[in-house]
């Protein structure tokens, strides 16, 4: 047997391991890790394709921003919305990564202890009265408020705002087609007529579609200002 041909072949295959370790980063395929807004981008998607699993008749919004004069930026932007014959849900979706701590009233939640972030639930509910004002609807439709976190956070908030009896519900992204229908479920025990017709429903979605602010101007000066606020 040729012992030295056989040699070479490793010599050749050691030397090829040794070029391809010691070139520049530059020169190297790397992975390349999401960035938080696309992590955002993802989590906004997940809501998507659950929303759309409902009924045609339910109708779903995304990304909608509206007058709010009690806001500082003085616009309200609204992830996503879903309006049902039972009810209308908001849906505020957020992309935090480790412990989430917080309470229904506090005014501060905190993310692993050190990062202080505004009461989400607080957020949404100033959405919603904002909706709520734009629309002019009957009181006695009701706003479900839902904030949404993604599988990157680790929830450890309060109780009753896990439950379906809440109006103020936090649930992971994954679980947002369930939390809906579970509490379409006990709107419909409380309520059994439908308190919007399926006209209803178009209209309204009709109405939000039409106030929507979408000239890019406004929405990134909305964008400054928040940026600003957290700065």
């Amino acid at each position: 047997m040729n012992w030295s041909w056989i040699r070479s072949l490793f010599s050749k295959k050691r030397k090829a391991e040794t070029e391809s370790t010691s070139k520049s980063p530059s020169t190297r395929v790397r992975r390349q890790l999401p960035t938080p807004e696309r992590i955002g981008e993802l989590g906004e998607h997940t809501v998507n394709l659950q929303l759309a699993q409902f009924p045609r008749d339910y109708r779903s919004i995304s990304d909608v921003l509206i007058v709010n004069p009690a806001s500082k930026t003085r616009y309200a932007q609204l992830d996503h919305i879903l309006v049902t014959p039972y009810g209308i849900f908001v849906i505020e979706t957020k992309n935090y990564k480790g412990r989430i701590r917080g309470t229904r009233d506090g005014l501060h939640w905190y993310v692993n202890g050190t990062f202080k972030l505004y009461n989400p639930l607080k957020q949404n509910a100033t959405h919603i009265n904002s909706l709520r004002k734009a629309l002019s609807l009957h009181e006695k439709v009701p706003f479900i408020s839902i904030v949404c976190f993604t599988m990157r956070a680790q929830l450890d908030v309060d109780e009753s705002i896990r439950l379906v009896t809440s109006d103020a519900l936090v649930v992971y992204d994954v679980r947002l087609t369930d939390a809906i229908e579970r509490k379409l479920i006990r709107l419909k025990h409380e309520q059994p007529e439908p308190l919007l017709s399926q006209v209803d429903v178009a209209a309204i979605a009709e109405r939000i579609e039409a106030f929507n602010i979408r000239d890019p101007a406004i929405r990134e000066e909305h964008r400054r200002s928040i940026q600003a606020a957290r700065d």
